[in-house]
This record gives structure tokens, sequence and C-alpha cells, in this order.
């Protein structure tokens, strides 16, 4: 695993729950955050997914989140992204996901 790639959990008040992403969002990392992304969505009722950190994403890093996407709604749980960072936003636009995805850049409690 790339040094500079993190996952963080954060379990929120309500049975929700955050995953703060770092680095580069890739084939390498990816599965990582899939990982993760299966627990939380197994075990929440909502989950963020920060990625204000994220400096790269490439057709992997998206094919994970596009995963948790059917996931999420196969169980009915609400899944956001959080305050995708410029690097991340670029790619959300140009694939035209901003629009398939709740994006969220509020404050996050």
């Amino acid at each position: 695993m790339p040094e500079d790639f993190t996952t963080t959990v954060t379990a929120r008040p309500g049975g929700d729950t955050m995953i703060s992403v770092s680095g580069e969002l890739d084939i390498v990392t990816g599965e990582e955050l899939r990982d993760r992304l299966h627990t939380a969505l197994n075990q929440s009722a909502t989950v963020l997914i920060d990625l204000s950190h994220v400096t790269f994403l490439d057709c992997s890093g998206v094919r994970v989140l596009l995963w948790a996407r059917r996931q999420a709604a196969a169980t009915g749980v609400r899944l956001l992204l959080h305050d995708p960072s410029p690097a991340v936003g670029r790619i959300l636009r140009a694939t035209r996901l901003d629009t398939a995805f709740t994006v969220s850049a509020a404050p996050v409690g």
C-alpha cells in the first residue's frame, strides 16, 4: 500500500459512519477503500466518504465509488460523497457522476 494513502473510519452519532480518504485512490489503493466501505455499508444507516484529501482518482477508484453506490441502493443505506477535492470534482463532473451521487460540501458535525 502506498505510504501516502490512508482511510480513517469514524463512527458518528446516530449510527452513521464517515470514511476519510487521503492520497491517491487508484488500482493499488481502491481495494482497501472497498473493504472499509463493505463493512460500513453493512453496519450504518448513512455512510459519508470524505474525499477532501484525495489527490488523484483513476477509473479503478471511480469503480469503487460506483460499487458503493450500488450496494447502498440495494440495502437502503444513504451514501454521501463529502467535500470532493478539486481532482475528484473534475473527474466527477467529466463523467457526470456528480449528478449520480449525493455530494455534500457542508461542514460535518
